[in-house]
C-alpha cells in the first residue's frame, strides 16, 4: 500500500524522472487522476515551483532536477525508488 510506512518510519516517495518537462507535468496530472487522489503525485521541473507536498508519494521531475538532488544527496536516501523513464534520449 502506498499510505505505508517504510521499516524506518517514514512513508514511501518514488522519483520518476521524464526528459522533458511537459511530459513531467502531463503525466504527473494523468496518474494522480488515474489514481483518483491528485495529492499523492507531485512534480518538479525547472524555473517552475516544486509543486509536491506532504502528502505526495510519486513525484515526477525533469533529469535535471534529479542531477541536481544528487549534488546534495548522494544517495537520494529520501526515495524508496527511483525510475528512470526514456534514459536513452
Amino acid at each position: 500500500n502506498i499510505d505505508d510506512k517504510g521499516e524506518d518510519g517514514r512513508g514511501y516517495l518514488i522519483g520518476v524522472t521524464q526528459p522533458r518537462r511537459v511530459a513531467a507535468i502531463s503525466v504527473a496530472s494523468r496518474v494522480g487522476d488515474e489514481m483518483g487522489d491528485a495529492d499523492l503525485v507531485g512534480y518538479q521541473v525547472r524555473y517552475d515551483r516544486n509543486r509536491c507536498t506532504e502528502k505526495t508519494k510519486i513525484k515526477f521531475m525533469t533529469d535535471g532536477i534529479l542531477l541536481r538532488e544528487l549534488q546534495s544527496d548522494f544517495l537520494c536516501r529520501k526515495y524508496t525508488a527511483i525510475i528512470l523513464d526514456e534514459a536513452h534520449e
